[in-house]
């Protein structure tokens, strides 16, 4: 399960990350995992305000991988729409 399940990057290997850039924020986290989607509301996490990339503190990838490996019930379900994509041919879009 670890492998799967981790925070999105390393900040001390991706790239200088300045504090001042660094924002606390609570996002949705989405994780699709041997055929089921879960989603995950209210996670605290460190968004980059210059690229949008979130950063997740270790603790809380361990607390979402306890959701998961305990099988707690979620707070609630929802349906969501599949797609399968289809490459376009994006020269003959207007015809």
């Amino acid at each position: 399960m670890e492998s799967r399940l981790y925070h999105k990057e390393n900040p001390m290997t991706s790239k200088h990350y300045s504090k001042e850039n660094l924002t606390d924020q609570r996002v949705t986290y989405s994780l699709a995992l041997n055929g089921m989607f879960y989603i995950f509301e209210n996670v605290p996490a460190r968004v980059d305000e210059e690229t949008g990339e979130v950063l997740f503190a270790p603790e809380t990838v361990t607390q979402l991988q306890r959701l998961i490996v305990e099988g707690q019930p979620p707070d609630r379900m929802m349906s969501t729409p599949v797609y399968r994509f289809e490459p376009v041919d994006c020269d003959n879009l207007s015809e």
